[in-house]
């Protein structure tokens, strides 16, 4: 039985190793190909203006207009891939969770602090599954917690790491939840594990 369970630990960590690394491609895709191409776009319906806005009537306000909506486009671009894959991951899971605390501030208002005691330095999965267990914690707080003060607090040494993720809003009745829901996992299986 442990055998076949450190099998599907296994699986599991490989398929979210393949499903990051997806995200990483697309968001570089996105950033790169979809962002430089409305950036060329832009570009194009300014050099529109200035050289026919004051022979063509109407024409000033139509690539205002145009470039408006390219500079929405560029923002949603960028949004969609930090959401895929946040940029701050590459500086470590110090500055990500920074940048993680911050959004939450500035898109929920609610007040979040932070907490880093980081004896030891995460790989890049370790980090990655950190990230994204926090990601998923703070989005639940924001979605469903009616709180108005959240904290985070990360403390790595000794070869094992401890999130928490807090807040003070009405909680829920853990009877309550339905068997088929993945939003709750047993704490006490271990999601990060050294490897020597």
């Amino acid at each position: 039985m442990a055998e076949r369970t450190a099998e599907l630990r296994e699986l599991g960590q490989h398929r979210e190793s393949v499903r990051e690394d997806e995200r990483k491609r697309i968001a570089r895709e996105l950033h790169d190909e979809l962002g430089q191409s409305l950036t060329a776009l832009r570009m194009q319906a300014g050099l529109l203006r200035v050289r026919h806005g004051a022979a063509v009537p109407g024409l000033n306000e139509q690539v205002r207009d145009i470039t408006e909506l390219v500079d929405r486009s560029i923002g949603v671009v960028r949004n969609v891939a930090t959401t895929l894959h946040p940029a701050v991951l590459e500086l470590g899971i110090g500055p990500a969770l920074e940048w993680l605390v911050d959004e939450l501030r500035r898109h929920s208002g609610i007040d979040c602090s932070l907490v880093l005691a980081l004896e030891e330095r995460l790989d890049e999965q370790q980090a990655i599954a950190v990230f994204r267990i926090a990601q998923e914690s703070l989005t639940n707080v924001a979605r469903h917690a009616g709180a108005s003060e959240a904290a985070v607090s990360l403390c790595c040494g000794g070869g094992s790491c401890e999130l928490r993720v807090d807040d003070n809003g009405g909680g829920f009745d853990p009877a309550r939840v339905r068997p088929q829901a993945f939003g709750l996992l047993d704490p006490r299986v271990p999601i990060l594990e050294r490897r020597a």
